[in-house]
């Protein structure tokens, strides 16, 4: 008589074993989502992750990626800004959470760049005002924008239309220090070569 041997049981992962393959496949799903630019799904997936595996090598990686999926679907400035705001909430989050990560200095670079957005939509916002002719408007606007976005470049946009404004009320003195501001200040050299060619207009050089 042949003597069968049973059939060998495959064994059992360990636990810990099985929590591994469940982080990496969960962080897999979610850069799968990504590198498809599928980034509403990719953001959800990368949040799930954060939320079940606060502590594993996966989550600082996923954290950022919550960020930069919000990012990446960023809208025109004159549009809505729902996405923006969200990327800066999830970038701060990031570099609350994890501040000796190789990727905070980019999301650092990723808030500047959402809130100089979000300074453009008011920018532009001031403008409409100021071209219609409501001074008054433009100019609240104008200086709330400086006031909520003074880290970005259209802190001394907003100085040099302010001078326009008060050129057009006819403040001369107060077109010439928002000006003269903007040269002193501003390292933006091209807006400062046209503020320059303003203040020129204003105070034309008498003739010898």
């Amino acid at each position: 008589l042949m003597i069968r041997r049973p059939p060998r049981s495959t064994p059992k992962p360990s636990s810990a074993a099985s929590e591994v393959y469940k982080r990496q496949s969960q962080y897999y799903l979610a850069e799968s989502h990504f590198r498809l630019k599928d980034y509403v799904n990719a953001s959800f997936e990368y949040q799930r992750l954060v939320d079940a595996y606060p502590s594993s090598e996966w989550a600082a990686r996923s954290k950022f990626h919550v960020g930069e999926s919000y990012f990446l679907q960023r809208r025109r400035s004159e549009l809505d800004q729902k996405e923006t705001l969200e990327a800066i909430l999830h970038f701060r989050n990031f570099l609350d959470d994890f501040p000796d990560s190789p990727l905070t200095e980019k999301a650092s670079k990723r808030i500047l760049d959402c809130r100089s957005r979000l300074a453009k939509e008011e920018y532009q916002a001031a403008r409409l005002y100021e071209n219609q002719g409501y001074y008054e408007a433009a100019k609240i606007t104008y200086e709330a924008a400086m006031r909520s976005y003074p880290d970005t470049p259209w802190y001394y946009e907003c100085v040099a239309r302010l001078g326009v404004v008060s050129e057009e009320e006819g403040d001369l003195v107060q077109a010439r220090q928002h000006w003269n501001d903007v040269i002193e200040e501003a390292d933006d050299e091209k807006l400062k070569t046209k503020v320059r060619e303003w203040l020129q207009k204003l105070d034309p050089s008498p003739p010898k």
